[in-house]
């Protein structure tokens, strides 16, 4: 009996029984160096010998993925052996089927994409892992809408022997093995990655079904059930085929069928999180995953790494991309990190990739194209996500030739059409040629993976926007954003709202343009709660504000601009400007004064000559 106020090990005091099951108990421990909420799970001594626990601890410590928690530490306290585990939040699928919740079929099929990315991951490591107890239980679903796979208590590596199940989601196989097994046979059918295969599929039937799958004959098909043709269902039907070689055969073909479904039907929606450009873009989903579960790969210094790793992407998460770049960098030069790094490519690919994402935001689109085939090249040039997100950034920073170059390389990692085309619309931006933008996409827009590819859809609403269709600018603003919820495509609605309120202005439509005035400073006030808004989004806020007659809001504002833009003419210029709209001239000097200290007096460019004559209007 574990008193609550002992500490295990010296560091992991026990809050709380959570769970217990037929391999161990859980509780939640907390962590009293890193102080943090950890899961202990005490692993019943009968479940496995002393060495396969630690042959097992050595495949589950080394584990890094974003939808995996990490596995801390494995430790020996008397008798007894415990796991220290990431505590991960949230509620899992057996959650949602017992309450009666339905989900929508974009987000089972984003939680379903996710588990098959994991998947992959697992059975492609050198020793292969398969998971062996994927159950709804086992799914958890964290406070960002992502999914997490836990508890590996049953699971092995490809030359050992299941010997537990769990039913109603263990394969036909996988129940005979153990069958077998714990009748002292040796079993005559292998288990292989095809029952995790299996056993994915019979969460996601009791899930969409409502209908807990039988394991002893063959389900009626999802597609009747539901009385769809969805190619999706088919998909999930096909993973609970009782023959293994009625399934796909590997997780990496699951993935492939699912990222493929467009080609097998045009009335099939496809997925409204596609993962490369939510990887591109910087959706929060992507990067809350990898917050919880990429970690550190070694006992020795582990807690650390780990703790130094999970701070860039926190980081990341709450906009604060300067530190993320120094942050970042630290861990890569850094000589104590450097193993962990080396030892798993992966692991690198992503940090690379983050310091992209940061430079994308902060619009250094050169060194986002430097470090994003950084990434692709940790990744042995196997990933086309990283490679595309490089031409991307390369035509931004104004480098078309080498963009081309790079681009004419591209069929070569499998870039479907949609891909290719969002590509070219950068292409079309980068030349000013609005009209071949909406040509391109107006083409193929009834393709549903045009309509859910969010490069594509912010291009396409630029474009109207520069042809001065601003409402349905605005429409696409919404569906770009709704794909990828970034921080650049919160800045292009703002800035289309801006657009649609001044042409309202100018027709005389004082409600329409109030409206879309207090739309656009929604979005303008998220954006600059993060510490790295843009001094456009908070010049737009500003002139917001004054539209709508907000002095208090206006004031605070200003303080914010000066004391994060010290040096930035145009951000004292906007605020004489501000203040001389509002009847105060003395401070309108004052502030006007300061632009006019801070403002180069050669080599001006347009915008410098726009602010002058701002400033020529102003008191001095």
């Amino acid at each position: 009996m574990i008193n609550s106020q002992e500490l295990i090990d010296n560091k992991y005091q026990i809050i709380k029984e959570i769970g217990s099951g037929g391999t161990g108990v859980v509780f939640l421990a907390y962590h009293v160096n890193l102080q943090k909420y950890v899961v202990l799970k005490r692993i019943k001594q009968w479940t496995m010998s002393h060495d396969m626990f630690r042959r097992e601890a050595d495949l589950l410590k080394n584990l890094h993925h974003m939808y995996l928690p990490q596995v801390y530490d494995f430790i020996s306290v008397g008798n007894e052996i415990y796991t220290v585990i990431d505590y991960i939040q949230g509620c899992s699928l057996e959650d949602y089927i017992n309450s009666g919740t339905v989900v929508d079929m974009d987000t089972v099929r984003m939680w379903f994409t996710q588990l098959a990315e994991v998947l992959c991951y697992l059975h492609n490591r050198e020793p292969q892992i398969i998971h062996s107890d994927i159950k709804p239980a086992n799914i958890l679903i964290t406070p960002d809408n992502n999914i997490c796979l836990i508890d590996f208590n049953i699971s092995l590596d490809g030359s050992a022997d299941v010997s537990g199940y769990s039913r109603f989601y263990a394969s036909p196989e996988q129940i005979l093995s153990s069958n077998e097994l714990m009748s002292g046979i040796q079993p005559s059918t292998p288990v292989d990655c095809r029952t995790d295969i299996y056993s994915l599929g019979a969460s996601f039937y009791h899930l969409i079904s409502g209908q807990c799958p039988s394991d002893e004959t063959v389900n009626t098909p999802l597609t009747e059930l539901v009385g769809s043709d969805d190619v999706f269902l088919d998909i999930v039907d096909r993973c609970m085929s009782f023959d293994p070689n009625d399934r796909p055969q590997s997780a990496n073909d699951v993935l492939k069928q699912l990222r493929n479904i467009y080609k097998m039907t045009v009335t099939y929606k496809v997925l409204n999180i596609v993962r490369w450009l939510s990887v591109l873009l910087g959706t929060v989903c992507i990067c809350a995953g990898v917050i919880l579960c990429v970690k550190g790969a070694e006992v020795s210094n582990n807690d650390e790494f780990k703790a130094e790793y999970d701070k860039v992407f926190t980081l990341y998460r709450s906009g604060n991309y300067d530190e993320v770049l120094s942050n970042g960098k630290n861990i890569i030069n850094s000589n104590s990190y450097r193993k962990y790094l080396d030892d798993d490519k992966q692991l690198k690919a992503e940090l690379f990739h983050l310091l992209a994402l940061s430079y994308y935001e902060m619009q250094d689109y050169r060194n986002s194209a430097i470090y994003s085939k950084n990434a692709f090249d940790e990744t042995n040039q196997q990933n086309e996500q990283y490679y595309l997100e490089y031409i991307t950034a390369l035509i931004k920073s104004g480098d078309v030739s080498s963009a081309r170059n790079a681009f004419n390389e591209a069929g070569k990692y499998g870039i479907d059409s949609a891909r290719s085309d969002a590509i070219k619309s950068e292409f079309l931006l980068s030349e000013s040629n609005y009209d071949g933008i909406i040509n391109l996409f107006e083409s193929k827009k009834n393709d549903p993976s045009y309509q859910n590819n969010s490069l594509l859809l912010e291009n396409y609403a630029l474009a109207l926007s520069y042809k001065q269709n601003y409402s349905k600018a605005i429409e696409y603003c919404q569906k770009a954003y709704e794909c990828d919820k970034s921080d650049h495509n919160m800045r292009r609605m703002g800035e289309a709202y801006v657009d649609l309120a001044n042409v309202s202005n100018k027709n005389g439509d004082a409600a329409g343009a109030k409206k879309a005035t207090a739309q656009a400073m929604e979005c303008f006030e998220r954006l600059t709660k993060n510490k790295y808004g843009l001094s456009s989004d908070y010049i737009n806020l500003l002139h917001c504000y004054l539209q709508m007659d907000k002095k208090a809001e206006g004031e605070s504002l200003v303080e914010k601009m000066t004391s994060k833009f010290t040096s930035d003419y145009r951000i004292y210029a906007e605020i004489a400007d501000y203040y001389s709209k509002i009847s105060q001239s003395t401070l309108a000097a004052e502030y006007a004064n300061k632009a006019r200290a801070l403002m180069k007096d050669k080599n001006m460019t347009d915008s410098d000559r726009y602010y002058l004559d701002i400033l020529n209007g102003l008191p001095k």
